[in-house]
């Protein structure tokens, strides 16, 4: 048993039923490490973390790794 891995699947179970009964917004959700994203460098135009960040071991690690993912 895993349980931050099931944890982080029903989160993500729940964030896909909200966000689909939410205006029907298209949205992809992933498990991953905060830590070494699975995304190339400048990806994103925006990245947003709400909760996730603070529980990673090393937080300043996982903003640099969020601001990696941003092009701005």
């Amino acid at each position: 048993m895993n349980a931050p891995n099931e944890v982080k699947s029903y989160m993500l179970e729940m964030g896909r039923r909200a966000r689909a009964a939410a205006e029907g917004a298209a949205a992809e959700f992933k498990v991953g490490d905060a830590q070494a994203l699975a995304f190339p460098d400048e990806t994103f135009d925006t990245v947003l973390s709400a909760f996730g960040a603070m529980f990673a071991p090393d937080q300043e690690k996982t903003a640099a790794e969020l601001l990696d993912e941003d092009d701005g």
